[in-house]
């Protein structure tokens, strides 16, 4: 019987029909079916299916890319293409790291991974995921400015979530909320606390 989270952010699986799309997603793993491995992978996070699984076949992706080893990315991509490719797709793996970590319960583990993954490397997804992170915390002032940066780099979808970190920020008293401002910058960004999970895409 396949593990399941318990916040998965999609539906209840009958847990038949959660063991035949873990063996499935493992047999695209296995194929190394390019372009079919990490959604397979976000597939099974989406319904909370064996997080550890997904944390180490992430990992071994993630190693695999960074190798630059054959059957990970399309062999049409060359030169400058096929480097964009290959990075994006470690970002995406490292997303899937943290959150299947997230799904865990390791969620400073998730919080350091995702904050790394968009000093490293800004861009949308990266960006968003660590304000989804921010939020999921309680953390609206600092989930705002990472999804203003996000959509300056075109995700505006990630507005509705700026909005409710908005709101979320407003609603902490003046001077609470000056005194967080005060000691995360004292910290560099503080401990992190389990919260609510939000849906996550990569």
């Amino acid at each position: 019987m396949v593990t399941v989270a318990a916040e998965p952010p999609g539906p209840a699986l009958d847990p038949a029909v959660g063991e035949k799309l873990f063996d499935a997603a493992m047999d695209v793993i296995a194929w190394q079916q390019t372009g079919e491995q990490l959604p397979a992978l976000r597939s099974l996070l989406y319904f909370g299916i064996e997080p550890q699984a997904v944390l180490e076949e992430a990992v071994r992706i993630e190693e695999a890319l960074r190798e630059d080893r054959p059957g990970y990315l399309f062999p049409g991509f060359q030169g400058d293409e096929r480097e964009r490719a290959r990075q994006l797709a470690i970002d995406r793996t490292r997303i899937l790291q943290a959150r299947a970590l997230t799904q865990l319960g390791e969620i400073e583990a998730a919080g350091q991974s995702l904050e790394e993954l968009s000093s490293e490397s800004r861009r949308t997804a990266t960006l968003g995921e660590y304000g989804r992170h921010l939020l999921r915390t309680d953390r609206p002032s600092e989930t705002l400015a990472a999804f203003v940066e996000a959509m300056a780099f075109g995700g505006s979808g990630f507005r509705p979530l700026a909005e409710e970190a908005v709101a979320a920020a407003w609603s902490v008293p003046r001077d609470d909320r000056r005194a967080t401002r005060r000691a995360s910058s004292r910290r560099g960004g503080g401990e992190r606390a389990k919260g609510t999970r939000l849906p996550s895409r990569t």
